[in-house]
């Protein structure tokens, strides 16, 4: 087959064996696909096209994961968790409240979106709602906000209160 019919589309719709989109692709993909016979047109204008063998390399997918079996990206993170816990202690960095189970998050002190890195060094433990509430925040202010809510909550527990 040779690249005839329309040229100016920027990408072709692709649909799997069931006929539920899987992704676009670029026309000479498409015409790649339609070479190898791995696909067939279901219509020109705007172009898509049929899989009509399974995607991969033809072995069947291998069975479910466990949901008692950790994933490496799992594995990665329980083992951060070990060592800040083994650096920092069992609080938050920002309220300095002991850590539930359930409620911890890492933090990264200087966001990924300006360069923050996902090292140790970048890294504390907090509540989620303490890394929400310092979200995107520059690394001083979130310093800043670790000290007013230590303050706080050194104020309470003075006063008698929990």
């Amino acid at each position: 087959m040779t690249e005839q019919g329309p040229t100016n589309m920027s990408a072709v719709a692709v649909f799997d064996l069931n006929g539920a989109a899987v992704a676009n692709c670029s026309l000479s993909r498409a015409i790649a696909l339609l070479e190898k016979g791995a696909a067939e047109v279901i219509r020109m204008e705007p172009m898509a096209i049929k899989l009509v063998r399974p995607a991969g390399n033809g072995t069947l997918p291998s069975a479910p994961r466990s949901r008692d079996t950790a994933n490496p990206s799992q594995k990665k993170g329980a083992a951060r968790l070990k060592s800040l816990r083994a650096r920092d202690g069992d609080n938050c960095f920002y309220c300095g409240v002991a850590l539930g189970t359930g409620d911890v998050t890492l933090e990264h002190l200087l966001s990924e979106k300006d360069g923050g890195s996902w090292r140790l060094a970048n890294l504390v433990l907090a509540h989620k709602s303490c890394n929400e509430l310092a979200a995107d925040l520059p690394v001083v202010a979130k310093v800043l906000l670790r000290e007013r809510l230590h303050a706080r909550r050194i104020a309470t527990l003075s006063n008698g209160m929990p």
